[in-house]
């Protein structure tokens, strides 16, 4: 939906670009075999992830209450 309603909003600037890969890393995180550094990377990357794909659902309900 947000790419037809808000284009200039991508994920592809993200490492992770959707919710099931949101999903897999997370685990991969916690996973203890995944090294502490790359754990730390992980979480940055969701916390990128999270954030814009939460602006992206604020922008969404902005723009259609402004078109109705």
């Amino acid at each position: 939906m947000l790419p037809a309603i808000l284009p200039d909003m991508s994920y592809e600037s993200l490492s992770i670009q959707e919710g099931s890969q949101a999903s897999f890393e997370y685990f991969r995180m916690l996973d203890r075999a995944t090294s502490p550094e790359e754990s730390e990377k992980i979480k940055k990357d969701l916390l990128d992830y999270c954030g814009h794909d939460t602006l992206a659902m604020v922008r969404i309900r902005e723009e259609l209450i402004s078109r109705f």
